[in-house]
């Protein structure tokens, strides 16, 4: 007997129903979703490489970065974070050039020594490993903006300037500077090879600003991107340190050392002082000197004998007065203790 038409709809619609349950929707992607994960950043740039590799990573996971072929990553690593509901990268990075290590002067050494640089990294440049100047220091620009034209910068004195021009090292040897006329050099020559040490001397009553100096080659400076060199001189000072002339020498006037009580220590100590150079003194324990400040002044007493030394002293009130007298270390009631120095089989008496 033939089921009537209604009820053989009712038995047909729960069997559809179950079906659509066991078979998904075609317009649905069948790729299950990882939640809490971060994905593989496959839409980055393509010559990002991930260390280490992995289809998706956990939060918190750290991530090397490095780039193929003559490439850096614009950062060197990221991080799997949460953001409220997201797990997402902390940024996103790219491959950037790198500077290949300019191919100037083969006599030029760079610090550090690498075939290829980062963007903004900075690099010494020397003529010789002994060299105590510099050459320039430059810094990878590539890329640096869609207009800039130059792959390297060079420091000048603080701000950086596009290099256009090749940098090389210049001769080795300086002219003879020109400073002081009065100034005598020994030895006396037109040119002088780079870093060799030179003695200065000035006329009686005059010293010279430093007693020995050397060429150390030449520095740069920029115009317009093209390198101009000037000759660098150092100065050796009373302590023996090297440093830069950043001016001229020159013979100035100087007082000699006073010969005042043998147990003054001055400081500096020293065989000849500028003109108006201040000098602390002090004395041995339980001493104290007559004025703890001096100064020479070279006073003017005629065209015949020219100037002589005259020292001052600061007193209490803080005062430069007229020495008249030797200064001494004295002790309490004004009382100088007294030595015997003896020397050659010589001896004499020394009030301290």
């Amino acid at each position: 007997m033939a089921l009537p038409q209604w009820m053989f709809l009712l038995l047909l619609t729960p069997l559809l129903a179950a079906k659509e349950q066991e078979e998904p929707d075609s317009n649905i992607s069948g790729e299950a979703e990882e939640t809490g994960r971060c994905k593989f950043p496959s839409d980055w740039d393509s010559k990002l490489q991930l260390t280490p590799y992995h289809s998706s990573y956990a939060l918190n996971d750290l991530v090397q970065l490095s780039c193929a072929g003559e490439y850096t990553p614009s950062v060197s690593r990221i991080r799997c974070i949460s953001n409220g509901t997201q797990t997402l990268w902390n940024t996103t990075a790219t491959c950037k050039e790198k500077c290949q290590q300019p191919q100037w002067d083969s006599r030029i050494y760079f610090t550090p020594q690498k075939s290829f640089y980062r963007i903004s990294e900075e690099v010494t440049l020397s003529c010789s490993m002994e060299d105590p100047v510099p050459l320039a220091v430059i810094r990878c620009a590539k890329g640096r903006s869609p207009d800039w034209k130059y792959d390297w910068e060079m420091d000048i004195q603080g701000t950086w300037h596009g290099v256009a021009e090749n940098l090389t090292c210049t001769t080795e040897s300086c002219q003879r500077p020109w400073w002081d006329p009065r100034l005598h050099l020994e030895p006396d020559q037109d040119n002088y090879k780079k870093n060799k040490e030179v003695m200065l001397s000035c006329p009686k009553g005059l010293q010279p600003s430093f007693t020995h100096v050397k060429c150390t080659g030449k520095d740069m400076s920029n115009s317009n991107g093209k390198p101009e060199y000037r000759e660098v001189w150092l100065g050796k000072d009373s302590r023996g340190q090297w440093s830069h002339i950043q001016s001229t020498v020159e013979c100035i006037e100087t007082c000699q050392k006073p010969r005042w009580d043998p147990s003054l220590q001055l400081a500096p100590d020293q065989d000849n002082y500028k003109n108006n150079e201040e000098v602390m003194l002090s004395c041995p324990e339980g001493f104290q000197p007559s004025f703890t400040h001096v100064k020479c002044w070279r006073e003017f007493q005629s065209i015949s004998h020219g100037k002589y030394e005259v020292w001052l002293g600061k007193d209490s009130g803080g005062q430069w007065n007229r020495i008249w007298s030797r200064v001494e270390c004295i002790g309490k009631g004004g009382i100088r203790s007294r030595m015997v120095i003896c020397r050659d089989r010589m001896c004499r008496n020394v009030y301290e």
